[in-house]
């Protein structure tokens, strides 16, 4: 428990943690494939070689732990080292054997292992670095609203400068931007406009009362 409480203290290592967890079905979808792939070589390895090197492909589960060791890429050598002594074809078919799946099995494989994760690590830096931006476009506009209404004390034009909400609203990465509300001078309204507007905010006050009403009675 302190291990983990230490690990979500650290940024960092709490991210990579999250990556690794995540990267875990689909890095278990490419243990199964090989896994097929080492049954299939298995049963290969048993009909071809079974009678000739009994000692590594003499049954299936005999033939599984010696494709592991290949797959490891750690001792190969001595199973192949049998093929040598019993013979120059037995030799030369061992070493296609061997080459073919050490290929997929040794190299692909654990390439796709690395590629998950550093895929999901990938995208995990990518959506940290964006909320990072998130965070420091509203800072800077909090700033801003506080230093038009006088409230930030604290502020001085030495500190930094007041940004601007459209240049925020255009370096935030969001998929739409909301354009502020642009109103005109109250001389260019017209009677009519005027009567339209009146009925609107008329219709925004009995909203905002039957609003109020089902709060209170909420909280009744």
């Amino acid at each position: 428990m302190r291990l983990i409480q230490v690990c979500s203290l650290v940024s960092g290592l709490a991210r990579m943690i999250q990556v690794i967890l995540k990267s875990i079905p689909d890095m278990a979808n490419i243990m199964i494939l090989l896994f097929a792939i080492m049954l299939v070589f298995s049963v290969f390895g048993v009909t071809l070689f079974g009678s000739l090197v009994p000692k590594h492909f003499g049954n299936l589960g005999t033939a599984l732990y010696s494709l592991f060791i290949c797959v490891t890429q750690d001792g190969w050598i001595n199973i192949y080292n049998d093929f040598e002594t019993e013979g120059l074809a037995l030799e030369i078919g061992g070493a296609l054997y061997f080459f073919i799946f050490i290929t997929f099995g040794a190299f692909i494989f654990a390439n796709l292992l690395v590629a998950v994760v550093t895929t999901n690590l990938e995208q995990s830096m990518s959506a940290y670095q964006e909320e990072q931006q998130l965070k420091t476009n509203f800072s800077s506009l909090g700033s801003f609203v506080g230093y038009e209404d006088g409230t930030d004390d604290d502020y001085t034009a030495s500190q930094s400068e007041a940004v601007h909400i459209k240049e925020i609203l255009q370096t935030t990465p969001m998929v739409h931007h909301q354009e502020l509300l642009s109103l005109g001078t109250l001389a260019s309204l017209n009677d009519t406009t005027c009567e339209d507007l009146c009925l609107v905010l008329e219709a925004i006050s009995e909203n905002l009362k039957e609003y109020q009403m089902i709060r209170d009675a909420l909280d009744q």
